[in-house]
């Protein structure tokens, strides 16, 4: 698969295609193959499920992390001690 050049060798090719139609000749096989690929589906379903809480988790928190840090910095410039104060001055 690495060779790239247009080459393809044929024998290869027809021993492949070979073993191929052997594995998908025994019923089992196929069986065996349908039963990977529905895992496969209940895996990537449950790790996308994952995933997105993850994110949001994630996404939260830096929400949070970020009104703490501009809520810092505003309150700490204008030098009161928090933004009750503030509001109670305008």
């Amino acid at each position: 698969m690495g060779d790239f050049s247009g080459k393809i060798d044929v024998e290869k090719l027809i021993s492949f295609s070979d073993d191929l139609v052997a594995v998908l000749k025994d019923q089992r096989d196929i069986n065996n193959l349908s039963h990977c690929l529905q895992q496969s589906h209940s895996l990537k379903s449950s790790c996308d499920a994952e995933f997105n809480d993850s994110k949001t988790l994630i996404e939260g928190l830096c929400l949070i992390i970020l009104n703490l840090i501009c809520n810092f910095f505003f309150v700490d410039l204008i030098g009161f001690s928090n933004l009750e104060q503030i509001m109670r001055k305008r």
